[in-house]
């Protein structure tokens, strides 16, 4: 099972009809039915019908094209996210590609919306984040995605990304201050609270995980959003962030290599060293 996100439209244009419907819609109908397409068959169909676009824009729609007709399958869970409230829908793909020839025209999946009201916060920050992506179709492949969709689909609660060492707790305050427990930095986020890693929420994260006897390895200012980190008792942070200057200290005494000072290098001026 894969989960998918699908966008009703830049302006949310065909949300309406894809719930009413109960189907996933996409645009590109000039194209017509792309049934039994494979990959560069819908690429030639784009560059035909739209000969005036870039190589870029051109691969761009190739891949949302084929994920839609050839990649998504019966079972998968797709994501709606909706301009007009704000909110998502969320439901399970009910059947192949097809092409709706009358009116319009429209590529679409049969899709049984079994929520159409999931507040965004629902979701943690992981997934939110990936729904962030301009695209109108993309996978939402990372942090065990598909399985925590489902369980809001269900009517349950996203219980954040797979973890071999079991959940996470609500809060900061449920850390245990005598245990070292890996992380992402956008996990801590989430623990605090907060959205976004500026200046006062660092230093606000910073107090909250002192109060609780621990400390970031390394401190999330130095880690990208999705990188790990290790929430550590502040004794065995502090030990490490001190044998590592340590040991930076003696690597530099250890390093013998010659430096100059800009002045010592000879001016190009004076020639190249001929007699």
């Amino acid at each position: 099972m894969r989960a998918w996100m699908v966008r009703g439209g830049r302006q949310g244009q065909r949300e309406q009809a894809a719930l009413s419907e109960g189907r996933a819609l996409i645009g590109w109908s000039e194209l017509g039915d792309l049934s039994g397409s494979s990959r560069d068959q819908i690429r030639d169909a784009v560059s035909a019908e739209y000969p005036d676009e870039s190589n870029h824009l051109i691969g761009n729609w190739t891949g949302q094209l084929d994920r839609f007709v050839n990649e998504m399958l019966v079972g998968d869970i797709v994501v709606m996210p909706l301009k007009s409230d704000g909110l998502l829908a969320i439901g399970t793909i009910q059947s192949d590609y097809g092409f709706d020839s009358h009116g319009s025209g429209e590529h679409f999946r049969q899709v049984e919306w079994r929520q159409t009201d999931v507040d965004r916060a629902t979701l943690k920050h992981d997934i939110r984040a990936s729904l962030g992506s301009l695209l109108t179709v993309c996978e939402l492949a990372r942090f065990g995605a598909a399985e925590r969709l489902l369980n809001v689909q269900d009517g349950g609660v996203d219980p954040g990304p797979r973890r071999d060492g079991g959940p996470l707790p609500s809060s900061i305050a449920g850390l245990s201050p005598d245990t070292r427990t890996p992380m992402t930095v956008r996990e801590l986020l989430d623990l605090a609270g907060v959205d976004r890693r500026t200046a006062q929420t660092v230093a606000s994260i910073d107090e909250l995980l002192q109060n609780a006897g621990l400390i970031s390895v390394p401190p999330i200012t130095d880690a990208a959003i999705d990188e790990q980190i290790v929430i550590t008792p502040i004794d065995d942070g502090l030990r490490e962030h001190r044998d590592g200057i340590h040991s930076s200290a003696e690597g530099s005494e250890a390093d013998h290599s010659v430096g100059y000072r800009i002045h010592q290098i000879p001016s190009p001026r004076t020639g190249i060293g001929l007699p």
